[in-house]
């Protein structure tokens, strides 16, 4: 039997205390062909991944050899975002495909802030102060790898995305699985020699189907500096309520 390119059954697990089967879990996806995982939309229904999968039986369980426990959809869906953000940053290296990994757009801006480094990583990372009406946004978890999201929009279906990394007080990285595309927020926080912070976003679009989200690349270009100058400003104003309360 010729064995997977892939390796995420080998990556440390971060969100969970694993076992036999989230073990083999990670091994089914190795096992899954890089065409197909790519086909995954995160704003498919639980029935539509069923269908998409082929391999749940008619109790709703997922079908794998020598586990322990039963898998549902919701388990996979999340084993298979983390799949795929390990694919998106291996690929290149794995399969030569480097080239297919750069990003076809990328805007980045920075702010100061009068707070310190770990005031404004705390803020950033309760996701109650993300305010960007009429968005909402919820966490399923601890702000930590591995944890996943959603951000919803009145009349349009959730966009899900998974926080890939995490180094507490310097950086994070969110990625949004899109149809054959990846949009990447990168987060970075730099503490000042006069105890403010440089907060920068970094954001990237990478994939086949870049081209399809041209609207949203213009959004994000036009709303990104005011955005970021908001949540500096948000953050100063909480740190002085802070202090004084």
């Amino acid at each position: 039997m010729e064995q997977p390119v892939w390796n995420f059954e080998q990556e440390p697990f971060v969100d969970e205390d694993p076992d036999e089967t989230s073990i083999n879990l990670r091994a089914y996806f190795d096992r899954m062909p890089d065409e197909k995982m790519r086909e995954y939309q995160p704003k498919w229904s639980d029935e539509e991944v069923i269908d998409w999968c082929g391999d749940f039986k008619d109790d709703g369980m997922l079908m794998t050899a020598c586990c322990e426990r039963d898998v549902d959809v919701a388990e996979f869906r999340r084993v298979l975002q983390q799949a795929m953000v390990y694919r998106d940053r291996v690929r290149g290296a794995l399969t030569g495909a480097g080239k297919m990994n750069q990003p076809a757009w990328h805007c980045e801006y920075a702010v100061e802030a009068e707070v310190s480094t770990m005031f404004a990583w705390n803020y950033w990372t309760d996701i109650r102060n993300w305010e960007d009406p009429p968005a909402q946004f919820s966490l399923d978890g601890a702000f930590v790898a591995g944890s996943q999201g959603m951000t919803r929009m009145p009349g349009q279906e959730p966009l899900r995305w998974l926080i890939a990394e995490v180094e507490v007080g310097k950086s994070a990285r969110i990625r949004m699985q899109l149809d054959r595309a990846m949009m990447s927020f990168h987060w970075r926080f730099e503490g000042l020699s006069d105890g403010r912070t440089r907060i920068t976003q970094h954001i990237e679009l990478t994939g086949e189907n870049s081209a399809a989200y041209a609207e949203a690349r213009s959004a994000f270009s036009a709303n990104l500096p005011d955005g970021m100058k908001k949540i500096a400003a948000a953050m100063s104003q909480a740190a002085v309520a802070t202090s004084s309360g």
